[in-house]
Formats: structure tokens, C-alpha cells, sequence
């Protein structure tokens, strides 16, 4: 009987009511991207009897639709049918009874490619981006033959063409031909450009923006290359100003006269003021309370104002600054800042004042300020009292790049560098110059892997305060969630003995050097589940003598809209007979 007359003959059996089972494929022969291929263009098992009766009929087409999108052109395919007893069964076999097709392939010789021709004409011709993409193609004469590839070059052609401007861009000639019997393929494709379009009128809708600052915040003009990257970093400063709740910036190609394309930049302001109301736990700090209060544009000139009040049993705090933009783009500000601020530093209980101004400087990649702050810090131990006085003149330095989510980025580095002085001359309690440097680092080696690194330094020169006598805001600790696990929240710091009637009494202060380490393998479990493993080394010591306290654990991380709810258990390496310590927090590791 003819083979067609018995797949019409198998599939109308199981079209007829054949049971429904689950069909298992098994592929031999192939490994790797070929059987990986294969097993997707025959889908997933079906379980209904008319859908494998579908499956076995179509199988051979689709594994050699499977193997020629590879390249494979000349294979040898042998299907077999086994029932659910592990034994072979005949062509003829009802749907009902196959409980397993095998296929078997000999994928043969790969089919390479032999001429390319890659023609790119018009005003394309002259773009080092487009001209980029042509010539760091991979269908090069002699490779192998992969049909995604050739799709994805066109596509990314295509795409890059319309966001560069080329909108009248088509493919005069594009075709792949296969010759089986010689092995080679021939690849032609000619992309027309044409023109390149250029930005028309620029508007917005927002009467408050006045011209001349709107124009300043624009990084092209009217007259200007069409560029969709343009537009996305115009969109990128209108929001970074803070004065807008929704920013769109639209162009309007069906507006398009002379080969100039309007863009449209629709505004919705921020609200006046807002409040944001917040509830949170760490270990460090234990449960807290927050709240926000924003005013993003207080007057005509752009100030703004933003408040904040944070209670937690370890550290509850309150800040306030106001800002005043300086220059068109809204990027450089003068901010006057006040906070004050009770925290726990090893033994030490503080209380800390301060007020200051600052000149803050943002440009694409740094983040520089310049500024003086007056703190005024009170401070315990063992109920004795201190207190102290300084003018500390500053400056610090940041940096943040990253790829990926903020919440979840897959690579990314953090940098902040600050520098203060001070000195008895203008009223400081003593002199002192504080260096502080801190780096994040996350990396993504391929797979469900990641990889975070953190590294913090600091050194306090030219003191000669006692540990307990110096504001524990500018010593160092280390110890806690953000620092070395495995220790309580700026528990390690210097010991410093005193004497008291019953003895003896040891305590914790400030050292005047800090390092602190930590490296973490990470591994997803989902998209939304990761565990980790890590280990933290650091001190905060005096002069040059340091004794590095190790922790280690791991930790289970569930991602959240606002960062990785971290649950990690740690201990100490370092010290003998340690308690296992609970470490909780949430929140970007940038």
C-alpha cells in the first residue's frame, strides 16, 4: 500500500476517537544545537490522540526542516514507532498504540557557504554604524551554513536602518541558495537606503518648561540626523530633571515632510508634593518606618525640597535638603542639606547634628560635590559622655554603570570616593583628613551564574584624639548585612580597655583604618529565586595592625520589584566555637 495512503489511514483512525496518551520522543544520532533543534520543531509531546496522530505523520518534514536550518541539507532519517511494552511496532500502527517515536539521524555534511555578496548603497554607504554591521557579519565564505544567522542579519540590518533614519530602507535583492549535491550555499542581499531622514519641529505641551531650558536639555536639533538614540537620551534627561511624572518623546514619521520627521515630546508634570510612606527590616537596623516628602518644584526657578524620616530601634534618623538648580540642563545643583541622626557604633551610643552646602556636579559618567559640613555629635559609653565640634570641607566622587534591571542587573560597577579635612584653625576639635573608598562589582559569567565583589578602604591621618575621644562618625567599623557577615551590625572596631572600681572593662570604638572584602557566588534557581554562597574578611584597626575577622554562609535571595529579599545565615571563621548569626535584608546591590 502506498505510504500516503497509510498516514491518511493513521491519522483518520485517530481523528476517529483514538485514546488520549502522552507521546515520548527519544532522538539519537545528533547532540548538542542539532538534537536541540530537532526536539523544537517537533514541539512538545502531545498528549490528545488526534494531536499524535498529527505528530507522527509530520515528523519526518519537520526534522529535515529541523536539520537544513542548520545547514544539514543531505541526512538520513529513520523513524521507529515502540509501544508502551518497549517493543517495535509496524508502520501501520494505530496512534493509540505508539507510545514512543525514536528518531534516528545521520546528519551528513554540513553545507558551507561560498559567495556572499553584501551590497549596501545609498546614503547608508557613508554610516560607520551600518558599515559596522555589514562587516562584522558572520556569513563569511566558508562557514557554516546556519539560516538564523542569515535571518538575524537582515533583521538587525533592518532595524538599525529605521532607527538611524533610513526610512525609505528596503532589500532590493535578498536571497539564500542552496546547491545539496556541492555542499555551498550562496548568500545575496543589497539593502537601499536611500535618504537619510532628518529631525522636523520639535514640541512639547508643557507651558511651565519654558523654551530656552527645554532647548538646552536636547542633545540634537532640528535639522539634525534622525537618531532613535537621541531620542531616548532627550527622554533620559527630561526625566533625571524630576520635574515630570511621565515623560513620551514621539516621532511622527506619518508627519514627515521634506524628509524631516517631527517629534512630539509629551510632559506630564509631577505632582507638587507627594508622600511616600514606607515599613522595612534588616538585621542591622532591625524593623523601620520611613517616610518621604518631595516637592519637586517649588518655584518658577526649579527648587525643590525632600524630606525624610526614618525610625528603626538602631537608627532612627530625619534629613531635609533643598535643592537649587544651577545651568539650563538642571544637572548641577547648590544643595542645602541638615540631618540628624542616632546610631549604635560598636559600644558607642551617638547622637549626631549636622548642616551643610554642597555643590553637586553631574555630567554622563561622574557624579562630583564639593561642600562643608558642621557636625556636632554627642556620644556615650559605660555612662561616660563626650562631644565634639567640626568643619569638615569635602569632596567626594561616584560613578554607577550597570546592564540589565536596576533590581537585578547582570553586570554592573559601583564607585564612591569621599575626602574631608579638618582642622583646629576653624574650629574643629582637632585636625584630621578622612579617605574613604568603596566599589561594587557584579558580574555574569554565562548560565545561572553571578558573581558579586565588594571591596571598602578608609584611613583617618593626622589625629591624635584617642579612639574614645574621636566621634564615632568618623572613626570605622565593620560588621553587619553591607559589611562582614557573620558579626553584629559595627561590632568589629578597636578594643580599648578601661578601668573601672569592679575592674577591667573592655569595650568597642573606632579604628583609624578599615578594609573590608567580600566575595559571592550566586546561582538562580528561577527567575525569581537565586541562592548564594560567600565569605567576608575585614577589620577596623589602628595605625598599621590589622586582624582580619572572616565570616561565611549562604543565603537564599527572592527577587522583589525593589531589590533581592536576602535570608542568609553566616558565622565566624575566625573565632572558635562562633553562633550561627541571621542575616535579613532587601534592597539593589547598586
Amino acid at each position: 500500500m502506498p505510504d500516503v495512503i497509510v498516514r491518511a489511514l493513521v491519522l483518520a483512525l485517530a481523528l476517529a476517537g483514538a485514546p488520549a496518551h502522552a507521546l515520548d520522543y527519544r532522538i539519537t544520532g545528533v547532540n548538542g544545537a542539532l538534537r536541540d533543534n530537532v526536539r523544537a520543531y517537533l514541539g512538545a509531546p502531545p498528549k490528545e490522540g488526534a494531536a499524535v496522530a498529527r505528530a507522527l505523520e509530520g515528523a519526518r518534514s519537520r526534522t529535515v526542516e529541523a536539520l537544513q536550518a542548520l545547514g544539514h541539507y543531505r541526512p538520513s532519517i529513520e523513524l521507529h514507532y515502540l509501544g508502551a511494552d518497549g517493543q517495535p511496532l509496524g508502520v501501520g500502527a494505530a496512534p493509540a498504540e505508539v507510545a514512543r517515536l525514536e528518531v534516528h539521524i545521520d546528519a551528513g555534511e554540513r553545507v558551507h557557504l561560498g559567495e556572499v555578496q553584501l551590497l549596501l548603497t545609498g546614503d547608508a554607504s557613508d554610516d560607520e554604524a551600518l558599515m559596522r554591521v555589514v562587516e562584522g557579519t558572520s556569513l563569511v565564505p566558508g562557514t557554516p551554513l546556519d539560516h538564523g544567522q542569515y535571518t538575524a542579519f537582515k533583521r538587525e540590518l533592518q532595524t538599525l536602518a529605521r532607527a538611524r533614519g533610513y526610512l525609505d530602507g528596503r532589500f532590493e535583492a535578498h536571497s539564500l541558495r542552496v546547491d545539496p549535491s556541492e555542499g555551498l550555499a550562496e548568500v545575496t542581499l543589497h539593502f537601499a537606503s536611500g535618504a537619510r531622514y532628518r529631525f522636523g519641529a520639535i514640541s512639547h505641551n508643557e507651558d511651565r518648561l519654558d523654551r530656552a531650558r527645554f532647548e538646552a536639555l536636547l542633545p540634537f536639533a532640528s535639522g539634525d540626523a534622525y537618531d532613535e538614540g537621541k531620542l531616548q537620551e532627550l527622554g533620559s534627561r527630561l526625566r533625571a530633571t524630576g520635574l515630570f511624572g511621565g515623560v513620551s518623546v514621539v516621532p511622527q514619521p506619518e508627519r514627515t515632510s521634506g524628509q524631516r520627521v517631527p517629534v512630539q515630546v509629551e510632559l506630564v508634570p509631577a505632582p507638587r508634593h507627594s508622600l511616600e510612606l514606607g515599613v522595612g527590616f534588616s538585621t542591622d537596623t532591625r524593623g523601620r518606618l520611613s517616610a518621604l516628602w518631595r516637592s519637586p518644584r517649588l518655584n518658577k526657578a526649579g527648587h525643590s525640597q525632600e524630606t525624610r524620616l526614618r525610625w528603626s530601634p538602631v537608627n532612627p534618623a530625619g534629613s531635609t535638603v533643598y535643592r537649587i538648580p544651577l545651568g539650563a540642563r538642571l544637572r548641577d545643583s547648590v544643595q542645602l542639606r541638615a540631618s540628624l541622626e542616632d546610631n549604635r557604633y560598636g559600644d558607642l551610643d551617638s547622637r549626631q547634628g549636622v548642616a551643610g552646602v554642597r555643590y553637586e556636579r553631574a555630567r554622563e559618567v561622574w557624579i562630583t560635590s564639593v561642600g562643608v559640613r558642621a557636625l556636632h555629635e554627642d556620644w556615650s559609653v559605660l555612662q561616660e559622655t563626650f562631644a565634639a565640634d567640626y568643619l569638615l570641607p569635602g569632596l567626594t566622587l561616584s560613578r554607577r554603570s550597570r546592564q540589565g534591571s536596576v533590581v537585578d542587573p547582570t553586570s554592573g560597577l559601583s564607585q564612591f570616593y569621599s575626602v574631608e579635612a579638618a582642622s583646629e584653625d576653624i574650629g574643629s576639635a582637632s585636625d584630621l583628613l578622612r579617605l574613604y573608598g568603596n566599589w561594587r562589582w557584579i558580574g555574569s559569567p554565562g548560565g545561572p551564574h553571578r558573581l558579586v565583589g565588594r571591596l571598602e578602604l578608609g584611613a583617618l591621618l593626622g589625629s591624635s584624639e584617642p579612639p574614645l575621644a574621636l566621634p564615632p562618625s568618623l572613626g570605622f567599623f565593620a560588621g553587619g548585612d553591607q559589611s562582614v557577615r557573620g558579626y553584629d551590625y559595627q561590632s568589629i572596631g578597636q578594643e580599648v580597655v578601661l578601668l573601672r572600681s569592679a575592674g577591667p572593662v573592655s569595650v568597642t570604638a573606632g579604628g583609624d583604618r578599615l578594609v573590608t572584602g567580600s566575595l559571592e557566588y550566586q546561582r538562580y534557581l528561577s527567575d525569581s529565586w537565586r541562592v548564594a554562597l560567600f565569605a567576608d574578611a575585614g577589620d577596623a584597626f589602628l595605625d598599621d595592625n590589622p586582624d582580619l575577622k572572616v565570616g561565611a554562609g549562604v543565603g537564599i535571595h527572592f527577587l522583589t520589584p525593589v531589590g533581592a529579599l536576602k535570608f542568609e545565615v553566616a558565622n565566624s571563621v575566625s573565632e572558635a566555637n562562633p553562633d550561627w548569626r541571621i542575616h535579613i535584608n532587601i534592597g539593589a546591590e547598586l
